[in-house]
């Protein structure tokens, strides 16, 4: 019998993600998937999942669920407060950052993200939607895979496998696991991802191919602004509200291949930082460029947090890279090493 969660509420924006689809910008199609995909891979590898498996994208305020059987979910990404309801109707807060191991009949609530934007959940054997171009994911842009959840949604789950879930829940017992109502979860925790200076993102950037086109008195305003967050953002793009940048002769720029973390400047003055789901061409110049490895920062963006740009060098990327896959690898290994049982 196929097992479900049950959407009570959808949230703000709750969205199907997994990694997301690579190899078809060349029909317009840009990767989408998690906007944090690190911070899906360590849900889906609490509850002993493949990376690549389906998970939930929270924004904001998140749902409410019902999970009819006993499931073993994680939540990392931003801070948040959550709490879970027992069959009998008692009311808790649930830890976030973990393993946790849900009741059957229980009934959990997303409330609002103390620190940062956005959460990643992942369910043991992942969601089972159907694979859409070799992915999962909710592509709202394009319209492709699950629409945002809605009320009345029934999940599908994947079958996960026992012998994982025993391995996990028998580590979890040794670091002072308790099996009882309404959920059973480990005292240790992973860091959330929320930046440090959040709700101030200092975001590192490359001057872009049309940099030049400013003036010196435009690229320092660029740089120095303390950019707002226009509410109307989205996963395709995100606006910054500020004083604005106005070119006066960008009519000879043409249509050429963007990609994530591309800060364009439209004719209004007001940049757009491009994010997972962004068009896959565009004619506006682009005047900065957020390097790879610091586009996951966009992902807490919200219309409470501010951004500012800071000019960086090749270099200085090259080491900020290596020292985040360092970490990574170390984050990784030590996850699977609590794992074991």
């Amino acid at each position: 019998m196929q097992k479900i969660i049950q959407v009570l509420h959808p949230g703000l924006l709750t969205t199907i993600q997994d990694l997301g689809r690579t190899g078809f910008q060349h029909i317009a199609i840009s990767c989408g998937g998690a906007m944090d995909p690190r911070q899906m891979i360590l849900a889906n590898q609490l509850v002993g999942n493949l990376d690549t498996d389906a998970g939930m994208e929270i924004t904001g305020y998140g749902p409410t669920l019902h999970f009819p059987n006993d499931t073993l979910i994680a939540c990392t990404g931003a801070e948040c407060s959550v709490s879970i309801k027992s069959p009998s109707g008692d009311k808790r807060p649930l830890p976030t950052h973990r393993p946790v191991l849900i009741q059957a009949n229980s009934t959990v609530e997303w409330h609002h993200t103390r620190l940062g934007f956005r959460c990643w959940i992942a369910v043991a054997g992942g969601l089972q939607f159907p694979k859409i171009l070799h992915s999962r994911s909710s592509h709202l842009a394009a319209g492709i895979g699950k629409p945002i959840l809605a009320r009345g949604d029934k999940i599908p789950i994947g079958e996960a496998n026992p012998d994982t879930l025993d391995e996990i829940l028998t580590a979890l017992q040794k670091t002072g696991l308790t099996l009882g109502s309404p959920y059973s979860a480990g005292r240790w925790r992973l860091k959330a991802s929320t930046p440090e200076s959040w709700p101030i993102i200092h975001l590192p950037v490359l001057k872009g191919r049309h940099f030049s086109l400013l003036s010196d008195i435009q690229a320092e305003r660029t740089l120095q602004t303390l950019w707002h967050i226009d509410p109307q953002s989205n996963r395709q793009g995100i606006r910054l509200n500020g004083p604005p940048v106005l070119l006066t002769d960008t009519a000879h720029i043409p249509s050429e291949p963007v990609r994530q973390g591309t800060v364009q400047l439209p004719p209004d003055g007001f940049p757009i930082l491009l994010s997972c789901e962004h068009q896959t061409t565009g004619g506006y110049p682009r005047i900065l460029e957020i390097p790879g490895c610091f586009t996951h920062l966009l992902a807490h963006a919200s219309p409470s947090s501010r951004i500012r740009f800071r000019l960086t060098s090749l270099d200085e990327v090259d080491t900020a890279a290596i020292k985040m896959n360092q970490e990574w690898k170390r984050i990784r290994q030590s996850l699977s090493d609590r794992l074991q049982p």
